[in-house]
């Protein structure tokens, strides 16, 4: 067999195997895609639920989860110092502008 028929067959094949991949891939995502539909539906059901509430009740349950949900996470806030470099990239790039 010629190199040229082996390249040839090695491209062919190669481009088999993506396409078939690239389809399995999308194929996949659609039907997430409908699950994912269908999760959200009932999520808004569960939403209308609410209905029976006046607004009052309804701030007061969403401040209560939130005031749960901010003692369970603790945050932390990092902040490091810029480098010196950057801040002369910073100063040049400004000086470009102008």
């Amino acid at each position: 067999m010629s190199d040229l028929a082996l390249g040839l067959q090695f491209i062919v094949t190669g481009m088999i195997i993506v396409f078939i991949t690239l389809t399995i891939m999308s194929v996949s995502m659609w039907i997430i895609g409908l699950l994912l539909k269908e999760k959200k539906k009932e999520t808004k059901k569960g939403i209308k639920k609410l209905e029976g509430f006046n607004e009052n009740e309804i701030i007061a349950l969403t401040l209560a989860i939130c005031q749960y949900g901010n003692e369970k996470e603790e945050i932390e806030l990092r902040f490091e110092s810029v480098s010196n470099w950057k801040i002369q990239g910073r100063i040049e790039s400004l000086g470009r502008k102008q």
